[in-house]
């Protein structure tokens, strides 16, 4: 892997925001496993002044947040999560998901089916998969007198 010093954000398919921490360091590697969390339910089911999206993802351990974001130029009608607009992309965090599960559900004007279906959702988890320690980070990073703040993100589709 080759780290490297970051002061910009994160380049992916969808938006994240920099980091604002005094050293961040990124790499970009191969999943470092299965993600912690799935999409249960995605369906989007027409109503009289358009489109109703309704996407769930339940996660298969504890501590995750679930980031919901639509296309770009995408802003729902009505949500029942509280949303905002990111580098052009509407999303919407939910922090600390419970076990059964975390659901958006958006409506839409008619003619946005298309863009609405192509709506992501990416799982954070400050836990690294097979980490050690009481932070559970990768065995090779220092954690005698260090103390460490990750994100581990798996964008779902």
């Amino acid at each position: 892997m080759n780290w490297y010093r970051a002061i910009d954000a994160p380049q992916a398919s969808v938006p994240f925001a920099p980091y604002r921490h005094p050293y961040v360091f990124r790499t970009t590697a191969a999943a470092p496993g299965p993600a912690p969390a799935s999409i249960s339910e995605f369906t989007l089911k027409p109503v009289a002044a358009g489109t109703e999206l309704t996407i769930t993802v339940v996660p298969s351990q504890p501590g995750l947040s679930a980031v919901f974001t639509l296309p770009a130029g995408v802003v729902p009608s009505r949500s029942n999560l509280p949303g905002i607009v990111v580098r052009g992309q509407w999303r919407a965090i939910y922090l600390g998901v419970p076990p059964d599960g975390a659901t958006l559900r958006a409506s839409f004007k008619a003619g946005l089916e298309e863009k609405v279906g192509a709506t992501k959702a990416t799982v954070l988890s400050s836990r690294f998969p097979g980490g050690s320690g009481w932070q559970s980070l990768p065995s090779w990073l220092p954690q005698e007198n260090t103390v460490w703040d990750m994100d581990v993100a798996w964008i779902l589709r």
